[in-house]
């Protein structure tokens, strides 16, 4: 009997179908996957006259940037300056600023990552995904600043109050890099919720933004486009 049932999981296990990770994956399993979201359960009128879209919600205390973060930050930083001055046709291998999405698309991303307070933002760690393209682009953009003065610029950015455990330029308003700055994962990147809202064809329906779980949950008023 044993023997029988352990040939049958084996047969169950290779008839499962792996499925690659897309790229947004692989950066949210740095540390772990976003919780599961339930849908909650609202009123008749809220779920047939809004279009719910569901996030995660950071829950994490705010707490004063240490100096070994910034040191490691600063590390990291003089290596991708370095490498961004050994590449090679900066005008086709760097990429523009991905502008922020735009009309009531753009309503819904904002007050959804309001809401959320910067779950995935966790995953930047002490070196907020910046390589040495988002170095060589801030070059380009600045043409006037030398690599130290490209420096003091990121670490001058560095909240003195940040969310523990997430990345080092979280601060309690969000994110204090401007968008020019940061990374194009950072500019490009939406949660599971806000990337199948942002795909689903569903941008001019009226939204309701949910964030979180249990007695932590915030929503948002119905968004009307």
């Amino acid at each position: 009997m044993g023997n029988r049932r352990q040939a049958d999981l084996a047969a169950g296990i290779a008839n499962v179908r792996v499925y690659p990770l897309s790229w947004h994956a692989k950066f949210i399993l740095r540390d772990q996957m976003e919780p599961r979201m339930r849908r909650p359960n609202f009123s008749a009128d809220a779920d047939h006259d809004s279009l719910p879209v569901i996030v995660p919600r950071n829950g994490k205390a705010a707490i004063p940037a240490s100096p070994e973060r910034v040191r490691r930050l600063r590390k990291h930083l003089v290596l991708a300056l370095r490498a961004s001055r050994m590449m090679n046709n900066l005008e086709h291998s760097v990429s523009p600023v991905r502008p922020e999405p735009e009309g009531f698309a753009g309503r819904v991303a904002r007050t959804a990552c309001s809401l959320c307070k910067g779950w995935c933002c966790k995953n930047g760690a002490d070196d907020a995904f910046l390589d040495e393209g988002t170095m060589a682009r801030v070059r380009r953009a600045r043409s006037a600043l030398d690599a130290r003065a490209v420096l003091r610029l990121y670490l001058e950015r560095v909240p003195e109050v940040g969310y523990e455990g997430s990345c080092i330029f979280h601060g309690k308003q969000g994110c204090t890099l401007d968008r020019w700055l940061r990374s194009d994962v950072c500019n490009s990147y939406f949660c599971g919720g806000l990337q199948s809202y942002m795909t689903g064809g569903d941008a001019v329906t009226p939204t309701m933004i949910i964030a979180g779980v249990g007695d932590k949950m915030r929503t948002s008023p119905i968004l009307m486009p």
